[in-house]
């Protein structure tokens, strides 16, 4: 189990996989969520939903970056990960 420090953006159109890879953050803009493998590196399943009410925002960067605001909390996780995913990058609290 080791911690993931950069996640690549997979923009996907119809269907986000069955199986999630490590390190990879699959966006899917049709329907307003972004899920990965949590940071951690513990395998668990991770979905932001881009709900402007309640939800996170995703910004899409000049060098093909993304940011993932506010940050991530698995606080229901074993792990109880806390995260942001700036420019990219896993930045932990």
């Amino acid at each position: 189990m080791s911690r993931i420090v950069e996640f690549q953006s997979v923009f996907v159109e119809h269907y986000i996989p069955n199986e999630l890879e490590e390190g990879k953050l699959y966006i899917s803009k049709k329907y307003r969520i972004a899920i990965h493998k949590c940071a951690c590196g513990c395998g668990q399943e991770v979905v932001t939903d881009f709900d402007n009410k309640r939800g996170w925002n995703l910004k899409e960067n000049n060098d093909n970056t993304v940011t993932l605001y506010p940050s991530i909390g698995n606080f229901n996780f074993p792990c109880k990960s806390h995260y942001y995913i700036t420019n990219n990058k896993v930045v932990w609290c």
